[in-house]
């Protein structure tokens, strides 16, 4: 994948269309994305540590259904960003188990 790549997914039942911003391998990804009433900008970046990589994640929306949610369910961006966290630190320790 390079910068400017457009890709296509689903959250939450939500279409979503992302362009890369930037990456480097094994140490930053970022990418914006549109989807219905949002503007939305994603940052990972990784730090290797001795036990483990350290992830750094920034996540920012825009756009009138983010200000509506923060209304309706004002934690939902923290339980977003938990579960997409959560989520990638079991399949790395799945990976992780499987090369052991």
């Amino acid at each position: 994948m390079k910068v400017g790549t457009v890709f296509h997914w689903k959250a939450r039942g939500l279409n979503i269309t992302s362009t890369l911003q930037a990456i480097k391998l094994n140490q930053h990804i970022a990418w914006t994305g549109r989807s219905f009433g949002t503007r939305a900008c994603h940052t990972f970046t990784y730090k290797e540590r001795k036990n483990g990589t350290l992830v750094i994640a920034e996540e920012s929306l825009a756009g009138w259904l983010p200000k509506i949610m923060k209304v309706l369910m004002p934690h939902y961006l923290e339980a977003s960003m938990d579960s997409s966290l959560n989520s990638l630190k079991n399949k790395a320790e799945e990976k992780n188990k499987k090369k052991k």
